[in-house]
């Protein structure tokens, strides 16, 4: 078996390829020629002769009643032609055609793949009649399984439905096999180097997606893994076995895949791909639910994990719709077709980064809903510390989320936290100032002035404006009921003089002149009336903010 390589996805596709000792297809079809007569009986009709005579098949045209398509009993031959007898008016005399019936149940477990233990009842779905021409276009019977019938070019098609259901055991099982070691030995290498960190290329998300073979709707996966199907079946149970051993989590999740190609026309007007001009492409994980059925509510846009399909759509099969784009101007440019694919995954990922997942998904409330919880003592836990960690690298960040994260570090009485909070807000919260204007006061209070200031510094420079100048006017005044007045004195008087001197064209020069004159009036308030100043149009060695009011007057 090759080498692994540096990139996860690259060896978990070499791995997804293999069948894992998968014996089964995706349908199974066979012809009983020892099959008994089930001598078929039909109430209000009596016995029906096998093979079907025209003088029966006549008769039970003249008893069943036409269907529409789908459940509908508008009809509309064009779509669907034929006949149909309930179940409940349909019976059997020969005591052989059940023994028959669960002969061919077994045949088709063994055929269709299904592990052993499962309990598989079988049930007359309806009796269908079709006559010459009839027909029923082809319709979507299964989430994943198209179905049609051609015309009747002559005779009679007589059709015992049955629908086949099958009960989960207990717990998953594994169909036993022995030539598959290799591929789980493989897989339990690939998720012990992706569990140490010793990949070089790892998903954007830390996530990875695995496309499954069926199709399944939401309801289906609400079921979680019990609603699986042939081979989807037996390599999520191969799976799960090395995953869970290793601490890893299972989804599956429905996703919608969109690619935008550019394309030609060759000289007898029919398209043709431009290989390598793939101009737009992304991939969004929509409904996600775990192997018990439990719903995780959010979804993953921009996901870049897919297996078999990040690069191309290779081994997507057909798009679930296709759109084309004629160009107004060939000559120029190429047309576009737009094609969009919606599939069904098994998504996995360590679950040490659960909580990076559900953020991802759910949103930052997701992170601050659990740290109001978890942040009841006074020592937060590493997982804590993670999640804060991840709140401060997500560009999703609200204004009143920064000011609930704000408030954690004062609960915890962490000077760092708080730095490093304050240093991430001022990159991404629109107007930091007056969203975190009251966490600022508290932190002073908690730690202590000159401990904050590199904060205050950090959350004042980030932008010169009136927000700025209030809050300086704010600093000044709240100072002058504590101890401390001269560093605050020297922190305001510093910012006050960046203030001016910096470039302030884009604010109205009457709001900057009144915003200095409060300050005036603030300071007069902490240092005296009277305490002398110039009026030369220069700062004096201290840089009193009045001086600086005189100059900008000036």
């Amino acid at each position: 078996m090759a080498k692994l390589s540096g990139d996860l996805l690259y060896d978990l596709n070499m791995v997804w390829d293999e069948d894992f000792g998968y014996k089964g297809s995706f349908a199974y079809s066979e012809n009983r020629p020892d099959a008994p007569n089930p001598l078929l009986t039909i109430t209000d009709i009596g016995p029906i002769s096998l093979p079907l005579s025209e003088i029966d098949a006549k008769r039970i045209i003249a008893f069943a009643t036409q269907f529409g398509p789908g459940t509908s009993t508008a009809i509309d031959k064009e779509v669907r032609d034929s006949w149909q007898i309930d179940p409940s008016l349909v019976g059997f005399q020969n005591p052989a055609w059940n023994s028959f019936l669960q002969s061919n149940t077994a045949n088709i477990c063994s055929g269709l793949g299904l592990p052993g233990g499962y309990d598989i009842q079988y049930k007359l779905h309806k009796l269908l009649l079709y006559e010459t021409k009839s027909h029923f276009h082809r319709h979507q019977e299964y989430t994943d399984v198209m179905h049609e019938v051609k015309p009747i070019t002559s005779g009679y098609r007589l059709v015992l439905s049955y629908n086949l259901m099958r009960c989960s055991p207990s717990g998953p099982e594994v169909m036993p096999t022995v030539d598959h070691t290799s591929e789980l030995s493989r897989l339990h290498e690939i998720l012990e180097r992706w569990r140490t960190g010793a990949y070089k290329r790892l998903p954007k998300k830390r996530m990875a997606a695995l496309v499954l073979g069926y199709q399944y709707s939401e309801s289906d996966l609400d079921m979680g893994q019990a609603a699986l199907k042939g081979q989807d079946v037996h390599k999520v149970n191969q799976i799960r076995l090395v995953a869970e051993m290793l601490g890893f989590e299972l989804w599956l999740v429905k996703f919608k895949l969109y690619t935008m190609w550019y394309v030609r026309e060759d000289s007898d007007g029919e398209e043709f791909w431009i290989p390598n001009r793939r101009i737009h492409w992304t991939c969004t994980l929509e409904y996600c639910t775990d192997l018990k059925g439990n719903r995780v509510h959010g979804e993953i846009d921009c996901f870049q994990g897919l297996i078999r399909g990040d690069s191309s759509s290779d081994n997507m099969g057909d798009p679930t719709n296709q759109e084309f784009e004629r160009s107004p101007f060939p000559q120029d440019m190429p047309s576009a077709i737009r094609n969009y694919y919606r599939r069904t995954v098994l998504v996995i990922f360590n679950k040490e980064d659960m909580d990076r997942v559900m953020i991802i998904a759910c949103g930052v409330k997701y992170g601050l809903g659990k740290l109001k919880t978890s942040l009841t003592q006074d020592n937060p836990t590493p997982d804590d510390r993670k999640i804060i960690d991840l709140l401060l690298q997500d560009f999703r960040m609200t204004p009143s989320d920064w000011k609930v994260l704000a408030q954690f570090p004062l609960r915890l009485h962490d000077l760092n936290l708080w730095n490093r909070i304050i240093e991430r807000a001022v990159q991404r919260c629109y107007r930091c100032l007056i969203t975190l204007e009251e966490e600022m006061f508290l932190a002073w209070d908690m730690f202590g002035f000159q401990q904050v200031q590199s904060s205050y510094d950090a959350i004042s420079e980030r932008e010169y404006n009136g927000d700025t100048i209030d809050f300086i006017h704010k600093v000044r005044t709240r100072a002058a009921s504590l101890n401390g007045q001269d560093i605050v004195g020297a922190w305001c008087d510093k910012h006050i003089v960046v203030f001016v001197k910096g470039d302030n064209r884009a604010f109205n020069i009457l709001d900057v002149t009144k915003t200095l004159i409060s300050i005036r009036a603030a300071t007069r308030a902490v240092y005296g009336s009277g305490r002398p100043m110039t009026a030369e149009g220069r700062f004096q060695q201290s840089s009193h903010p009045c001086h600086v009011m005189q100059a900008c007057a000036a």
